[in-house]
């Protein structure tokens, strides 16, 4: 029977028992989660629509709203909370429990106004699948094999984002598609890290790193997509969602940065972890900027090393999770990303993984699926932990690749 599974998933004869593990546990918690969606999708506790059919309060709610309003000409009321608060109560009802604030910048208006072309249950299940195949996709490509997608499907970061119709499957998806493409399409690559400049909290770390490897016409490519993406918001809806995004931000700080307890139990940061410890805003603040910091400095060291480039991507996207406090769960979808660049290093050093390292991948995915029972920050568990197996794997490692092969040349990781 393992036999028959191993080849339906393309996974060669010759592969180890651990990675045969690895696909039936994939499989079977791929199928637990499309029962629990299938089984929820109308009823008055389900996931996307309730049994009138009106869309649950998730997340993807203000994304939809926001294209409401750009549909009826009114881009800027997206970041004026009171009048999209009124759009939202007119898609939700009279069961909106919680106001949802658009805060991403005019550059995403565009992929709003699409979002709200089609009815809220067509648009959340089109965005959902269109980000899982990416953010596979990319896996595919990094590991080498189709089976990283199934991997990609099965994990809890990809069950979260879909359950909220969040967007760190496509983060971590641009993410990856770009950072594959940098050794050897670095002008394409860039194009995939200008799309980030949505997300700029997750990008800060970019420019050093293309700057380190001394990837300049990636770093030109990304800022010359950044630019022309600004223009072409105030070209299409004008300066005012400008202005209203600029004059929005600070509350939406204050509701982000632990100003609202309930915030506060979401956010998956060092900052975050303190502040439920009672610490004051301004001491775990300092402390936040404190390990940031270093995790910064030691990821630099690394970059300037001569240690392989699966090995040096990984780590930024490991550390892109540390930096910023302003983090949810959903965003950690990079980890997914961070782990198929490790497996794909351990698979070019050492041609396996073995039954510890995938029972740490396990872990991990364990550790963040803790999150919504627990209301304990698992997720930040969860880098410190990927980010322990990096620096280990960095330091007992040796190589001087610099670029990533096209092809795996070893057996399926999954």
């Amino acid at each position: 029977m393992l036999e028959k599974l191993a080849a339906t998933l393309a996974l060669p004869h010759h592969a180890g028992p651990s990675f045969r593990l690895a696909n039936l546990l994939s499989c079977l918690l791929l199928s637990l989660a499309i029962l629990a969606f299938s089984s929820g999708y109308r009823s008055d506790n389900g996931w996307l629509v309730d049994s009138q059919g009106k869309p649950v309060p998730h997340d993807f709610v203000n994304f939809y709203t926001a294209g409401m309003l750009v549909q009826r000409g009114k881009p800027a009321d997206a970041y004026i909370w009171e009048r999209q608060k009124v759009v939202q109560k007119e898609l939700v009802g009279q069961h909106l429990e919680a106001f949802l604030p658009w805060p991403y910048p005019p550059i995403a208006l565009p992929a709003a106004q699409l979002l709200a072309l089609p009815s809220y249950p067509v648009s959340f299940l089109l965005f959902a699948a269109l980000s899982l195949a990416l953010c596979a996709a990319a896996a595919t490509l990094i590991v080498g094999t189709p089976s990283a997608a199934l991997w990609v499907a099965a994990s809890s970061l990809a069950f979260v984002n879909i359950y909220i119709g969040q967007n760190g499957l496509m983060t971590a998806a641009l993410f990856g598609l770009g950072l594959f493409l940098l050794p050897t399409r670095p002008v394409a690559a860039g194009i995939f890290f200008g799309a980030l400049a949505f997300k700029p909290h997750l990008g800060l770390l970019l420019p050093l790193f293309l700057i380190m490897l001394g990837q300049w016409r990636a770093f030109a490519s990304a800022a010359v997509t950044t630019i022309a993406a600004i223009g072409l918001s105030i070209a299409v809806y004008g300066r005012e969602p400008w202005l209203a995004f600029i004059r929005q931000l600070g509350r939406v700080g204050d509701a982000s940065m632990g100003l609202e307890s309930t915030v506060i139990i979401k956010l998956q940061s060092v900052y975050a972890l303190l502040r439920r410890l009672d610490m004051g805003t301004g001491p775990a603040m300092a402390a936040h900027v404190a390990v940031a910091l270093a995790a910064m400095a030691a990821a630099a060291w690394l970059w300037r090393s001569d240690k392989p480039y699966a090995i040096k991507a990984a780590v930024l996207l490991t550390v892109t999770a540390l930096l910023s406090p302003y983090l949810f769960i959903y965003d950690l979808a990079l980890l997914l990303i961070a782990q198929a660049f490790l497996i794909r290093y351990l698979l070019d050093r050492d041609g396996d993984l073995g039954i510890r390292m995938w029972a740490a991948m396990l872990g991990l995915n364990v550790t963040i699926l803790l999150y919504p029972s627990i209301e304990q920050p698992t997720g930040l568990a969860a880098t410190l932990i990927l980010g322990g197996i990096l620096a280990a794997q960095a330091i007992a490692g040796s190589g001087k690749a610099t670029a990533l092969p096209q092809t795996a040349t070893a057996s399926s990781p999954c």
